[in-house]
């Protein structure tokens, strides 16, 4: 079945609120977020996740519930120690993941039920210090993270055609994202939108991406 073609106040709508989300990728002074801002919102993005109706009528085992800044939010444990692995292997971006999870449930709980978050926590704190990781030419990773899990997935699931071709008129997800970056200062062509959404579109429809 053909996708309705959107109206235009639906894209309006659809370019506002995904500049609005955006926005989330700025600092105070309009710049683009480092690695260390990035590493924080994919915590809360994947180890913790708002409270859903069925979390708590059939919660299932390795979900703890906190309060995070006014929300109750789960934590999930069995998430977390997929990180855990990876930052033992050597992940850096696992091991920040996990160190801001520790961090996170320490400051809305003031202690770590998790008997794996908390051991790991403990041989972090007790290690030498790692050397601070070269972050330059690594933004542009974090940023396209951002832009296909928190700008694209939103616009498919309402309906939008991820891509579109040169000769359709209709707007895509894509291009509805590039007029929402330009709206807060980001130039980003749909072509480029689409190269990215490309590397991990096949990866989503085999859930291989958190």
């Amino acid at each position: 079945m053909a996708r309705k073609k959107p109206s235009v106040q639906d894209v309006e709508f659809a370019i506002a609120d995904t500049a609005d989300r955006a926005k989330s990728m700025l600092d105070d002074e309009g710049n683009l977020r480092g690695e260390e801002e990035y590493l924080k919102l994919l915590t809360v993005d994947t180890v913790f996740r708002p409270v859903k109706p069925s979390d708590r009528t059939n919660p299932r085992p390795g979900l703890g519930f906190i309060s995070w800044r006014g929300k109750l939010m789960v934590y999930d444990a069995n998430l977390a120690a997929g990180f855990m692995a990876g930052a033992k292997s050597g992940d850096y971006v696992c091991d920040r993941v996990v160190c801001n999870a520790a961090a996170l449930v320490l400051s809305a709980t003031k202690a770590i039920t998790d008997n794996s978050l908390r051991n790991y926590t403990i041989e972090a704190l007790c290690r030498e210090a790692r050397p601070k990781r070269d972050a330059r030419g690594t933004n542009n990773i974090f940023r396209d993270h951002v832009i296909w899990r928190w700008l694209m997935i939103p616009l498919v699931k309402a309906g939008f055609n991820p891509t579109r071709n040169e000769a359709t008129e209709s707007e895509s997800a894509t291009s509805i994202v590039s007029q929402a970056l330009k709206r807060i200062g980001l130039e980003l062509s749909e072509r480029r939108i689409a190269e990215i959404w490309s590397r991990v579109e096949p990866l989503l429809h085999k859930g291989k991406v958190i």
